[in-house]
């Protein structure tokens, strides 16, 4: 991942490839047309997804070829004639924006085998602050020539360790995307939450530093040890206070604290103006606004890695929708960021109200894993249909028993269910408590409950202890043992027929 954003800094700031760059500077600026290869190979690959195509039929080499084609396509532009010398150089472009799409996807795919989603976070995160430190550097420092040169082979580097890690297991992964842990509902909401950070990611990425390539970079802003201190710290600080503690939690929800990370970037980017006049504000403002632009980056890639191992949609899928929502921003944002008379922070503004709508409608849209998907009525949920509410249920057998009679053709499922929520009054078990009661006595896992009842896994933990507390049982298998053995006195005083 290291190689793959470090190769794209120097390609689009590196000193080697600003000849090229002033070349078609007239045309748009380099990023423009990098973007269009992108955002094409991205919206290419959501019908090659819904085909069922996979992945592994990209061969990782010819990938690779591309990159390096447009690579030297691009670098050496500027010793061709002039006409020809464009043409290379806007070829050389789009060919690097197909390979740079192609290879995130591949490494996305590669991180989404890992068996815990925190690994791949921190790696995802370690790859983007190393670039920083690195990308900016070699753009620099490196003699021209030879960035062109190391340029071109990061590509034959990232793609042979792909070839490597595509030999490793993805037992994992085929085993946890195999959990249905989303309704239709909630995979439309995944979409909604890819598509959102894509776009809020753009615009963040189009005010920052790096918004625009070619000509007049001079390094990036943040090239002392404290600066690259700060950034470290704050990037790592922000993943696992928003990512990786909350991994547990529900997967719609989980990604909230980090949609509010984001907006407290545009807040920063209108505000700034104010503060300009503070001693060391500036420097430490462009510290902060670019540890912020690249935590869109790791939380566009998390959630990424998260859809692909929690869907059983082709991967290409998710990919390719995100990274369209960001080409088809980010393209015209360069035209507006190449506008210094237009004041951008109306814009911001509006992106910060986006932010939070993207934050709050998944929990407008609670999926009804267990009313629906699973048949299982929850004691938050009301039998409309029936006209029967949970909560309002007859306490005396006789009530239940009428019910039953008239949902004669009633699944064996629904019956347990029933079953399962009288024995919860009967211990006294609260609302919430019973809905996990109901998972549990069906064998279901923590995770999952926490997935289906948008829960944290802390709290629960804490259900679980208070269930066993009232069952007087010490652990899951004295509860289902205790739950059977009722279930075998409800069948014998005829409080339902389990044969039925």
């Amino acid at each position: 991942m290291m190689l793959v954003v470090v190769w794209a800094d120097i390609l689009g700031h590196g000193l080697g490839f600003e000849p090229s760059a002033s070349m078609i500077a007239s045309l748009g600026n380099s990023r423009l047309f990098f973007l269009v290869g992108f955002t094409v190979a991205a919206i290419l690959s959501i019908p090659l997804a819904k085909y069922g195509m996979s992945p592994s039929l990209m061969p990782a080499r010819f990938t690779a070829a591309i990159s390096v084609v447009g690579t030297i396509f691009y670098g050496f532009a500027y010793a061709q004639a002039p006409l020809l010398a464009e043409v290379a150089a806007i070829v050389g472009l789009f060919l690097c924006g197909v390979g740079y799409y192609a290879a995130t996807m591949l490494i996305y795919c590669q991180l989404a085998k890992v068996r815990c989603l925190s690994v791949s976070v921190v790696a995802v995160a370690a790859a983007l602050f190393l670039k920083t430190v690195i990308g900016s550097q070699l753009a620099i420092v490196l003699p021209r020539g030879m960035q062109i040169v190391f340029a071109a082979l990061l590509p034959v580097c990232v793609f042979a360790c792909l070839v490597v890690l595509n030999r490793c297991d993805s037992a994992a992964l085929s085993e946890y995307r195999a959990r249905k842990t989303l309704s239709k509902q909630g995979v439309y909401d995944l979409f909604f939450l890819l598509v959102a950070v894509s776009l809020l990611l753009a615009a963040l990425r189009g005010t920052s530093h790096l918004g625009l390539w070619g000509a007049g970079f001079t390094g990036s802003p943040v090239s002392s040890a404290m600066g690259y201190a700060v950034v470290g710290l704050v990037l790592f600080a922000f993943a696992y206070l928003t990512l990786i503690r909350n991994s547990n939690n529900q997967m719609l929800v989980r990604f909230q604290p980090a949609f509010l990370v984001l907006a407290a970037g545009f807040v920063l980017y209108v505000l700034q103006d104010s503060f300009l006049e503070v001693p060391g504000y500036a420097q430490f403002f462009e510290w902060l606004y670019l540890t912020v632009e690249l935590f869109g980056h790791l939380l566009s890639g998390t959630l990424i890695i998260a859809a692909i191992r929690s869907s059983d949609l082709p991967p290409w899928c998710f990919q390719g929708v995100s990274d369209s929502a960001f080409g088809l921003l980010a393209i015209p944002w360069i035209f507006l960021a190449q506008d210094v008379t237009m004041d951008i922070r109306p814009l911001m503004v509006i992106a910060i109200f986006l932010v939070m709508v993207a934050a709050i409608r998944p929990m407008s849209t609670r999926p009804l894993e267990i009313e629906q998907f699973m048949g299982i009525p929850s004691s938050s949920s009301s039998f409309a249909a029936e006209g029967i509410s949970h909560r309002k249920e007859a306490s005396d057998t006789s009530s239940l028993n009428m019910h039953l009679d008239q949902q004669g053709g009633e699944s064996l499922e629904r019956r347990l269910a029933l079953c399962h929520s009288e024995i919860a009054k009967s211990h006294s078990l609260s609302a919430r408590e019973t809905d996990v009661f109901m998972l549990l006595a069906q064998g279901r896992s923590r995770p999952y409950i926490c997935e289906a009842l948008y829960l944290s896994d802390g709290t629960v933990k804490t259900h679980i202890s208070h269930i066993y507390r009232k069952f007087d049982v010490h652990g899951r298998q004295e509860l289902l043992d205790t739950v059977q053995s009722e279930l075998a006195h409800f069948e014998s005083t005829e409080f339902v027929n389990i044969e039925k």
